[in-house]
């Protein structure tokens, strides 16, 4: 095992409690939480980023909430697009005439 994978296994034992605890109460979901927390040290061992014991915690904490928002962005959005879909489908199926009615309601 070279030194880079030990230092990275080494941060992984170190951080990982607190990386998946931000990421289930910024998630609520256990599974996707553990994948956040997978992708950011899967990431560490492919790219050259290099940690230094007093920044690790900060950095990998960080990478956790921004893959975090990033999920909950994309959930956001996607709920979105369903409710539009949704109520392009209503309108759709409405008459002119009920169509009508429901703005003069509003």
């Amino acid at each position: 095992m070279t030194q880079r994978k030990r230092h990275i296994e080494r941060l992984f034992r170190l951080h990982y409690r607190a990386m998946y605890r931000l990421a289930s109460i910024l998630l609520h979901d256990d599974d996707e939480s553990k994948d956040i927390v997978h992708d950011v040290f899967a990431r560490l061992l492919v790219e050259p980023v290099e940690l230094h014991e007093d920044t690790a915690q900060s950095y990998l904490l960080s990478s956790v909430r921004n893959r975090c928002l990033n999920v909950i962005r994309n959930r956001k959005i996607h709920e979105q697009v369903h409710r539009y879909l949704l109520l392009s489908e209503d309108l759709e199926q409405t008459s002119p005439l009920e169509f009508e009615h429901e703005l003069e309601v509003l």
